[in-house]
């Protein structure tokens, strides 16, 4: 690495500091995240339940809570053959040793 590439990276992670601490929504609209949203209402007594099974609900937990309970959610969260799992498979497709037979190593 030579003196001009290390000063754009530390002037890129410079600025992305100072984004991140002076505007949070700006930062997160550069990086692709969600938008901040007001927090959802929640049953007084399942949010002893959200506390201890999260750490800290989420505006999206809230809203799941709110919308099905905190038996549902346990459920949504046990059933685990109903997890969208396509692009961690995409990224672990390129890792060949998980797909070998425990036999087909050498010994």
């Amino acid at each position: 690495m030579n003196r001009r590439d290390f000063s754009k990276l530390t002037g890129l992670v410079a600025t992305s500091a100072a984004l991140a601490s002076c505007n949070p929504t700006l930062f997160q609209r550069v990086a692709g995240l969600p938008a901040l949203s007001a927090w959802g209402p929640l049953n007084p007594a399942d949010f002893p339940g959200a506390q201890r099974l999260t750490y800290g609900p989420r505006s999206e937990e809230r809203g799941a809570f709110h919308a099905v309970g905190l038996q549902g959610w346990v459920e949504e969260q046990l059933a685990y053959e109903t997890i969208d799992d396509f692009a961690c498979d995409l990224r672990l497709k390129s890792f060949d040793t998980l797909n070998m037979k425990l036999t087909s190593w050498p010994i």
